[in-house]
């Protein structure tokens, strides 16, 4: 029998194994710290970049939201009168 066999498992080389698991274990490690890093970086940058802005992007939001209201409210109107002209030149013929 050679070193890191096993009898029930045949040829596994658990030293090669562990070795492996090792290697993972550093590798999901340095991941996990790298994602932390580039994580840190970009949301700094976000905020400098917020912080550099004229007009603050919650006023922003705002602004569009006003504008997506008055359009739909537009379109709605438009709508209803359209119907209402199918209507009633439908009744006179």
């Amino acid at each position: 029998m050679t070193p890191g066999t096993s009898d029930e498992q045949g040829l596994v080389n658990k030293g090669t194994l562990i070795a492996a698991a090792v290697v993972g274990g550093v590798g999901a490690v340095l991941l996990s710290v790298g994602a932390a890093v580039g994580g840190v970086s970009l949301l700094s940058s976000c905020r400098r970049w917020v912080a550099a802005m004229d007009t603050p992007p919650s006023q922003v939001a705002r602004a569009r939201l006003g504008q997506a209201r008055v359009a739909t409210s537009a379109g709605i109107d438009a709508w209803k009168a359209a119907q209402d002209n199918a209507l009633t030149g439908a009744t006179r013929s």
